[in-house]
């Protein structure tokens, strides 16, 4: 092999190998690139210059993903059967909507019955099945207030 050869193959090898990061970086991207939808809560008050203030439940859905999302609903799994049912919905208004990258929807509830601590956990689903759920600790912080509200 002469000094050209071996600099031929060096080469050619470094290509080969670049040429693979790169189609593992194009395949990963691929698969992650999709609608993401952000499911938060809290509890506070709201008043407009006529009333007094009263206790809310606001929830937001934001979309932080690449990829719009079409959302179709929200609901959550209870810890224990409720007449023999484990999964409730809540009626959003305004859903479903098409969520593009960056949007958000908010919903805003005076009835606060879909919080309790038989919750297991709140999820956002797509028109295609997929659950977005809220984090676990958003959701026991939302129990928590609750309780503090109601006493």
């Amino acid at each position: 092999m002469t000094q050209k050869d071996i600099i031929t193959l060096i080469i050619a090898g470094y290509a080969a190998l670049i040429s693979t990061l790169v189609f593992i970086w194009n395949v990963v991207n691929t698969i992650r690139d999709k609608g993401k939808i952000r499911v938060t809560g809290f509890f506070g008050f709201t008043t407009n210059i006529y009333d007094n203030p009263y206790e809310v439940l606001y929830y937001e859905f934001v979309n932080y993903g690449t990829k719009a999302v079409y959302l179709a609903g929200f609901g959550g799994d209870f810890t224990k059967k409720i007449d023999g049912m484990s999964r409730f919905l809540i009626n959003v208004p305004g859903l479903p909507k098409k969520l593009e990258p960056g949007d958000l929807h908010q919903a805003v509830f005076e009835n606060f019955e879909s919080i309790d601590v038989n919750v297991r956990r709140l999820y956002a689903y797509d028109s295609i099945g997929n659950k977005f759920y809220m984090k676990r600790k958003t959701l026991r912080k939302l129990i928590r207030d609750k309780d503090s509200i109601r006493e």
